[in-house]
């Protein structure tokens, strides 16, 4: 038996689609948790009640995708210790999904990402 990895496949032999390295995977990830985060910040603003309060904080969301690509549960993860802004990040949340490109590396695949919402008073 050789010490050398196997070659990497070219296609999955049941959907005939690339496989990816799970660097590739990582990396996707990445990069969807960011697209998800931009595309919701794009379409949101600033939690009125939450400015009025003077309320900052940082809220993690875990999102769980099908391998449709439609959301399958999202949940807090990391409370920004403040209701506002933990509802107002999951609303965020299920608002960016399907305006988001799902990246290559992860269509077809059911998956997991976290996203970091991070509430800073605006100057």
């Amino acid at each position: 038996a050789s010490a050398w990895p196997a070659p990497a496949q070219v296609g999955s032999p049941q959907t005939g689609q690339p496989t990816h390295s799970q660097a590739e995977v990582d990396a996707a990830l990445q990069l969807y948790s960011a697209r998800l985060l931009q595309t919701g910040q794009k379409h949101r603003s600033y939690p009125a009640a939450a400015l009025e309060q003077n309320l900052s904080g940082v809220a993690t969301i875990e999102i769980d995708v099908g391998a449709d690509g439609k959301l399958k549960h999202k949940s807090l993860v990391g409370s920004s210790r403040h209701r506002i802004l933990d509802e107002h990040a999951m609303q965020l949340m299920e608002l960016a999904l399907p305006l988001t490109e799902i990246p290559s590396a992860l269509n077809g695949r059911a998956f997991k990402v976290h996203v970091t919402v991070n509430y800073v008073i605006p100057e």
